[in-house]
């Protein structure tokens, strides 16, 4: 399994990067970033990266943080998700925003990702509200996501501190669990 990458970016086009590492090995990677790294051609830099091995294909899908590897991996768990959806709502909502949108119930923003209906964003909220708990972290530290279309989850965000969102996605929960 590879799980990161560091190297020089060689080329970058839409959605794929080809690195070169230090063994002369070129990777080819599904990534979402090229904008920041097309400025930056022949630099070193790391990304972390998931393998995913089909009967037909072997693709790596790379990542800037090792927040977003980690949703990408939980959403790849999730029965009609696969890696080429996941990497959309990974790459258009965040880490971020898709942990707060499992927890708050919010299936319109999952929904908003190119790839992902109203019938898989309640997929993903069945199946991962509960392990998604673990990675409530993630809401707290990782800042907003510049492409989140989401304006009334910023608005409600800015209206929370950092200190009491935990609490609130955990009263949130409560709620939920006693049918409101």
């Amino acid at each position: 399994m590879i799980g990161c990458l560091k190297g020089d970016l060689i080329e970058s086009s839409e959605n794929k990067i080809l690195i070169l590492t230090e063994s002369g090995i070129g990777y080819e990677v599904f990534y979402s970033g090229e904008a920041r790294l097309s400025k930056n051609e022949n630099s070193s830099f790391l990304i972390f990266t998931t393998n995913i091995i089909k009967e037909t294909s072997n693709e790596l899908y790379g990542f800037a943080s090792i927040e977003e590897k980690k949703i990408f991996e939980l959403l790849i768990s999730v029965k009609g998700v696969g890696p080429k959806s996941a990497f959309s709502m990974v790459s258009t909502i965040g880490p971020r925003d898709i942990v707060q949108a499992i927890l708050m119930d919010n299936k319109k923003c999952l929904s908003s990702a190119p790839g992902i209906g109203k019938k898989a964003a309640s997929q993903i909220v069945l199946d991962l509200a509960d392990k998604i708990s673990k990675f409530s972290d993630i809401a707290l530290k990782t800042k907003a996501s510049p492409t989140s279309h989401n304006d009334q989850q910023d608005a409600f965000d800015n209206m929370v501190s950092d200190s009491n969102q935990k609490y609130l996605s955990e009263a949130v929960m409560a709620c939920k669990e006693l049918g409101f």
